[in-house]
């Protein structure tokens, strides 16, 4: 049994799959395995695939000021989105509608609601499909190894392949996971998932190439050699006897010869932690996105996501140096100018609007605008004497104070802002140590830069608790 199987088996021992696993999505940092194309799952590619660009009308392009230049629309997405979303409303037990609207945000980037519909569509029908597609969603990303996704992801594979009547695509599946894990240096795990595909699939030629590249990496060169001509003998039976060619398959001739050659692989990259986000969620790039954690509910068997933790960590669009803590209840943040002593504490909070924790007034004004899409408001920054609540919760942890925290009474400056997205609110409160105009352009970097939808569904069932 692989390690990832007995993980999985530890978190479904003594219940059904569906009541006890636990899984975490990943946020999409350049991987992109489902941008705007095909949905099929990918063999280990040689090097990071470029990101595919979405086709738009020109003028779709000039009429959004928003749009950052190089950065594709992503309007035919959230079209097919927006279809789909219809499509569930008027045939909601129709288990192919809510395959459509998880591929479709799947493609837009929207990664927790295409997770919550591809767990819906598993819930009316849990097939090969359904469970493939749940599969693909949890594996997207590059920070969801740490979170546990890979256990669900791995949990969603096997149970598709269960299911399949083609173990070819399913052993794929179990190469698409090996290829989230050889991205992120786990080549162990990567070589164990390479080995469940080729016992559901031993004639695959994808099977000992992707070996071939995680063993070349891992400077096993004679394995790797071995393993590359294996791949090119079943390559060359294959091509011989398959019509149409295999599209995956393109391209594996020239990277197996290299290797059996004794050329070197290079490992997949990975975006850098911290990196600059576009200013509007829906206008990043297809390759990028949040990472939000999901879990089901033992009680009513439902998923629901939990309050992101690395995600919004990594999602951070400034320079300055930043740390981050979460709570079942809010998100703090702490930030510190590259240059100088500027501190910026946040504290952000989502509920829905029939909460009592928010001043109904601000969703009055912040409801006229919701149609045209999240929209953030901001106050004038205002002083205020000392917020010692507000620094202290943001920096104990476990009983103990964080001694990189600012001194008593440092924080002399606010700013409330507010977003809103139907039916729920982003509450956030900055607190800063000055007032600058460096300080107030982080404050609003942040707030554009938050993927409002996903910080709405992120806290729970019942974001209106104590």
């Amino acid at each position: 049994m692989t390690n990832r199987a007995r993980a999985a088996a530890r978190v479904t021992e003594g219940g059904s799959v569906g009541r006890c696993v636990r899984l975490a999505l990943g946020g999409v940092l350049g991987l992109g395995l489902l941008a705007c194309a095909s949905a099929g799952p990918q063999p280990v590619p040689s090097g990071p695939p470029a990101p595919t660009p979405v086709s738009t009308p020109a003028k779709s392009a000039a009429a959004s000021p928003l749009r950052e230049e190089g950065v594709p629309s992503l309007e035919p997405c959230l079209r097919e989105v927006n279809e789909a979303q219809e499509a569930t409303r008027a045939t909601p037990d129709e288990t192919g509608a809510w395959l459509r609207l998880a591929t479709a945000l799947h493609e837009a980037r929207r990664l927790q609601e295409a997770a919550r519909a591809a767990w819906r569509a598993v819930e009316l029908e849990a097939r090969f499909e359904t469970w493939s597609t749940l599969g693909r969603v949890l594996t997207d990303g590059d920070v969801f190894m740490a979170k546990g996704a890979a256990v669900g992801a791995y949990q969603a594979y096997t149970m598709a392949a269960r299911n399949a009547t083609d173990a070819g695509k399913a052993a794929r599946n179990f190469l698409t996971l090996a290829y989230r894990d050889f991205s992120l240096g786990h080549d162990d795990q990567a070589l164990e998932l390479i080995e469940e595909a080729g016992r559901l699939a031993p004639s695959d030629p994808l099977v000992p190439f992707d070996r071939a590249q995680v063993l070349s990496v891992a400077g096993r060169r004679d394995e790797a050699r071995a393993a590359a001509e294996k791949a090119l003998t079943l390559l060359d039976t294959q091509t011989q006897s398959q019509t149409p060619a295999d599209p995956a398959l393109a391209g594996v001739q020239a990277i197996a010869a290299a290797i059996l050659g004794g050329e070197p692989v290079a490992r997949p990259g990975l975006m850098v932690a911290g990196e600059l986000l576009p200013e509007r969620f829906w206008a990043r790039p297809p390759v990028r996105g949040h990472s939000l954690a999901l879990e089901i509910d033992p009680e009513t068997d439902r998923f629901f996501p939990l309050l992101p933790t690395v995600a919004l960590r990594l999602a951070v669009p400034t320079t300055w140096a930043h740390a981050m803590k979460a709570t079942d209840k809010a998100i703090h943040l702490r930030l510190a100018a590259p240059e100088g002593e500027a501190v910026l504490l946040a504290e952000l909070t989502v509920f829905p609007l029939r909460s009592e924790r928010f001043d109904l007034r601000h969703a009055a004004e912040a409801g006229r605008q919701g149609a045209a899409g999240p929209r953030a408001e901001v106050s004038p920054l205002r002083p205020v004497e000392r917020e010692k609540g507000l620094a202290y919760w943001f920096s104990a942890t476990d009983g103990t104070v964080d001694p990189q925290a600012p001194a008593e009474g440092q924080h002399r400056y606010l700013w409330q802002a507010f977003a809103y997205v139907r039916p729920f609110v982003l509450s956030a409160t900055f607190l800063a140590n000055r007032q600058d105009a460096g300080t107030e352009a982080a404050v609003l970097a942040l707030l554009r830069s938050f993927d409002v939808f996903a910080l709405a569904t992120a806290a729970g069932p019942d974001p209106a608790g104590p």
